[in-house]
């Protein structure tokens, strides 16, 4: 655990700044190369002791290219001769040292997410790739030819922690809609609090993008060739519109619109989780009444996820992927409608007396997910994720956010200092219970409970980021997008968006997958194709939009003892990091 960011001698800075650029300029101070070294012990622990076994095994299996180091950098870099912080970094070097040709620099998203883990499983499955592989080759190819790097951003593990006081109070989002004034309590509680360390006006992708810079200079790269997912696509563009001059080849997986706003991106979600809702459960159980006992219509399914507690439609819906766990939710549902108050033994013993299906399979398939549904609802849910998995194989999703899902720590304070500090917000408390109101009323079956944190950002006193205009990246050569058809993270409009408003933009669709953060975890032959090709050569893919079918990655057996939510390899580690972020 490294130290947090000592309040005392970052004041001076937080007072004395008051920045008035507006573009970015190349550093105005010397940068001294960066020390590798062999990466310490706690890059490879872990909570759970078997993932950290396993990145210690693939950390022994990359031997001494994998390294770590740590870079001072500026607190604010526009004001460089002030205070100065640490940043965590992590590379795997080039596999054939002769055939180097440069780095990747990598980030996973969030914000919060740290790469750590992503590096060491990308540069251990990628060195063992078979290179005449129709289609995972480039993988060993690109870690022969390039370091694969990964500025780990500030306030994270590896550097200088950053922790907003008392964000590990709260366990998930108030109901706004139940309690208003403690809602708008906690988040005048939590904005005042991460507000009172010094260091929070310097937590975001502004100064972010000048660490990616000092680091390119430290590793005298002449350019800074860029691979992001989700919000790391908007650290990658933003590093493209301050630094047009040394960006180099920049592939987004998933991006976030980074055109818009964060909460246009927070809308864009609450509506394709909806679609995704529907797609995939209210439609199929609606046209299947008599198999799964319901009567009414899509407006009567709607009413019934209203009258839920919002705990329990939390809790529940983003796990709703079928026709089955949606039969499920509202069976328990209308239970909790009734009793709110009851206990997990009280829902089970509910549960062992009451019948889903006149069918069979139905019936098991539906009491299977009630079981898991339950267990999630009352915090047992290290295998609820893996149960649905295994009784919806078809299923290729991604189950919602797991920041609700458990108490916030430093991950949590840089994902709301970076969401405060990026955007400029505004509303009073009026305009933003309206928000949630209007939210919950069109998107009933999408989680709620981000815009809590919008309002939050609203009474946040420390921003000083200055959004870069987007406008040199037209200047810049040609990148590519990676997406899936039904990302419900990161929805396709927005890549749509980017691709319309760049012409040398490129757009891969995987079609009918609703994944995030899709490349090299997949057999998708477009996508590892132009991705592959792109990243060795730089050259995009002459059709603007192109797609085709999903294909899964052939999985490995596992054996029947071994807990199902441990990475066995490097591809589910990786997997992992990417989910994280």
């Amino acid at each position: 655990m490294k130290p947090p960011l000592l309040a005392a001698c970052l004041l001076g800075a937080a007072l004395a700044h008051a920045s008035a650029a507006f573009a970015a300029r190349p550093l105005s101070f010397p940068v001294a190369p960066i020390q590798w070294a062999a990466c310490g012990a706690d890059t490879f622990a872990d909570s759970e002791a078997d993932v950290a076994k396993v990145k210690k095994a693939l950390g022994q299996r990359l031997g001494d290219r994998l390294q770590c180091a740590r870079m001072h950098v500026p607190l604010d870099h526009y004001h460089p001769e002030g205070p100065r912080m640490t940043v965590g970094l992590i590379r795997a070097r080039a596999l054939d040292t002769p055939k180097r040709e440069g780095a990747y620099f990598f980030h996973i998203g969030g914000p919060g997410g740290n790469p750590g883990d992503f590096i060491i499983a990308a540069a251990s499955k990628w060195s063992l790739a078979d290179s005449t592989h129709a289609v995972t080759g480039w993988q060993r190819k690109v870690a022969e030819r390039f370091d694969l790097v990964a500025v780990i951003p500030r306030g994270l593990e590896g550097g200088d922690s950053f922790q907003c006081r008392g964000i590990d109070s709260i366990e998930s989002p108030p109901d706004a809609l139940s309690d208003w004034a403690a809602t708008s309590e906690a988040a005048r509680d939590i904005a005042e609090n991460c507000a009172a360390n010094p260091a929070a006006r310097w937590i975001g992708t502004e100064q972010h993008v000048f660490d990616l810079e000092q680091a390119r200079l430290a590793m005298g790269e002449s350019k800074l060739h860029f691979v992001g997912y989700s919000y790391g696509g908007m650290a990658g563009a933003w590093y493209r519109a301050m630094f047009p001059a040394t960006a180099g080849r920049m592939l987004l997986d998933s991006s976030i619109d980074f055109t818009a706003s964060i909460d246009d991106a927070d809308l864009a979600t609450l509506g394709e989780r909806q679609r995704e809702f529907q797609r995939r459960a209210l439609r199929p159980l609606l046209a299947k009444p008599a198999l799964y006992g319901v009567t009414g219509d899509e407006a009567d399914v709607l009413r019934d996820i209203h009258a839920m507690p919002a705990r329990a439609r939390n809790a529940w819906l983003p796990l709703v992927q079928s026709a089955a766990s949606l039969k499920a939710t509202l069976v328990l549902g209308s239970w909790l409608a009734e009793q709110n108050w009851m206990t997990e033994s009280e829902m089970h013993a509910r549960l062992a007396n009451t019948r889903f299906s006149a069918d069979a399979p139905t019936e098991a398939r539906v009491r299977r997910r009630a079981e898991a549904l339950i267990g999630t609802y009352f915090g047992n849910d290290a295998d609820v994720i893996e149960a649905l998995d295994a009784a919806e194989p078809d299923a290729e999703v991604v189950h919602g956010n797991a920041w609700y899902n458990r108490r916030l720590g430093t991950r949590e304070s840089v994902f709301l200092a970076t969401r405060c500090n990026d955007n400029p917000w505004e509303g009073t408390d009026t305009h933003w219970r309206n928000v949630m109101r209007e939210r919950s009323a069109t998107f009933p079956a999408a989680r709620q409970g981000v815009e809590f944190f919008s309002l939050v950002c609203t009474r946040w006193s420390a921003r000083t980021s200055q959004r870069p205009s987007l406008e040199p990246i037209h200047h810049t050569s040609p990148f590519l997008l990676i997406h899936a058809e039904h990302d419900v993270r990161t929805p396709l409009d927005g890549a749509a968006r980017i691709l319309d408003r760049y012409p040398g933009a490129r757009l891969v669709v995987a079609k009918g997958v609703s994944g995030h953060a899709i490349l090299a975890t997949s057999h998708t032959p477009c996508v590892e194709s132009a991705a592959g090709h792109y990243l060795l050569t730089g050259q995009v893919p002459e059709a603007r939009l192109s797609s085709c079918a999903y294909v899964k990655r052939p999985r490995r057996a596992r054996h029947e003892d071994h807990h199902p939510r441990v990475p066995t390899d490097a591809d589910e580690l990786m997997e992992r990091a990417l989910q994280s972020g």
